[in-house]
């Protein structure tokens, strides 16, 4: 039997820690660019906690819940990439739900919560996306939560993500990297990946092994700096 290995998900507090590299405002932005940069508003920090504490936990309803919530009141991407990380963890916790419905034996919440999770993904194409931190590895038989090169062809980093125990795969993430990242020269360090969301394939069995398949073109890597 091959072994599993599974890496920690980290859905950071904070951006800063989590995306290394910042987008620059141009010198030669106009006043009313920057005054509508700065009117942009930002989810508290009090808020970000309370459904980072709901994901971590795997309280899948308050998590899809609230970063559906969130998605409805605020339009606007920020700095930190707010609403990227809010896209990525509705889609995330509502494959928890269906699975976890599914486990139990409730069928008419799991119809409802693929219903919903194929709604949110539609709606979601061609919007930008940013995933938890997760750990890059060179070499990945058997491995899941991890950031890995891709068998397909082009510049394509992949993720199978799963909840904590690894026994349900909430979705396989393709990524398709604007410019080469060599994965062997940052092997152990911690990667936020990126892109917008093209393409999502469901699992035609409907069953609760794996869930979803995303693919993301136009895509990058943030490696989290050494502390």
């Amino acid at each position: 039997m091959k072994k599993v290995v599974l890496s920690t998900i980290i859905f950071c507090l904070s951006a800063v820690v989590c995306l290394s590299q910042k987008s620059k405002t141009p010198a030669e932005s106009n006043a009313s660019e920057q005054t509508q940069i700065q009117s942009i508003a930002e989810i508290s920090d009090t808020e970000w906690r309370i459904l980072i504490d709901a994901v971590q936990a795997e309280n899948w309803e308050k998590s899809q819940f609230l970063a559906g919530q969130y998605l409805t009141k605020y339009k606007v991407d920020n700095e930190k990439k707010q609403l990227a990380r809010l896209r990525y963890i509705r889609l995330y916790a509502l494959a928890g739900k269906v699975v976890e419905s599914s486990l139990a034996g409730k069928k008419p919440e799991e119809d409802t919560a693929r219903i919903e999770l194929e709604k949110s993904a539609s709606g979601f194409l061609e919007k930008e996306f940013f995933m938890p931190s997760r750990q890059i590895s060179d070499d990945c038989e058997g491995r899941l939560n991890y950031v890995c090169r891709s068998q397909q062809p082009g510049n394509v980093l992949r993720v199978t993500a799963t909840n904590r125990t690894g026994k349900a795969i909430h979705s396989f993430e393709y990524v398709r990297l604007k410019e080469n990242f060599n994965v062997a020269d940052y092997i152990g360090k911690l990667g936020v990946l990126g892109g917008v969301l093209k393409k999502i394939e469901f699992n035609p069995n409907k069953s609760n092994v794996w869930i979803m398949r995303l693919f993301f073109e136009n895509g990058s890597v943030n490696v989290v700096p050494d502390k």
